[in-house]
């Protein structure tokens, strides 16, 4: 499938493997959002920007770089469904096996973000957080490989009436 054509809904990731830096242990050194269904907010919720669905392919449990570390981290670059570019930067990774694990980083660029994915099997479960933009990307499993992404204005967040109660 090509970048940029529906497809039910999903959204299509194509991940090309690098070599270009001998230093750095990378899996994939990109993933591109092919197409991506907009769901309306959630009703209340005066924190979000915006919630799509989709899936990220290949999962977590499929990039097998368990060996990452500070010196040599695993780089990725991540457009998300809002059309905006990210490189991230995991130095990392904590679990014990392909099946379960968390990647823990950056936003290259970004002061005090965080970037965080966890995941057992195909279940995936996302943080990216940056706070100098007051932005944040929350990404929930919503089973069978499909997550939902979700933009946020943190700087709203805390005065979300039905976040608070939750």
């Amino acid at each position: 499938m090509e970048p940029g054509k529906e497809s039910n809904g999903e959204i299509v990731a194509l991940v090309v493997p690098t070599l270009e830096e001998p230093n750095v242990r990378s899996a994939f050194s990109r993933i591109e959002v092919g197409s991506v269904e907009s769901l309306s907010e959630e009703a209340g919720h005066s924190h979000s920007l915006g919630l799509w669905s989709g899936s990220i392919e290949p999962a977590p449990n499929k990039w097998n770089a368990p060996t990452v570390s500070e010196l040599e981290p695993l780089r990725m670059e991540l457009s998300t469904p809002d059309g905006e570019e990210h490189q991230l930067e995991f130095d990392r990774f904590v679990g014990t096996t392909n099946e379960k694990g968390t990647y823990i980083g950056s936003l290259v660029g970004e002061p005090a973000s965080q970037a965080i994915f966890s995941y057992v099997n195909d279940a995936v479960v996302a943080t990216m957080r940056l706070p100098s933009r007051n932005t944040a990307w929350e990404i929930r499993n919503q089973g069978s490989g499909v997550q939902l992404f979700e933009k946020v204005d943190l700087s709203k967040m805390k005065f979300c009436e039905l976040c608070r109660y939750e």
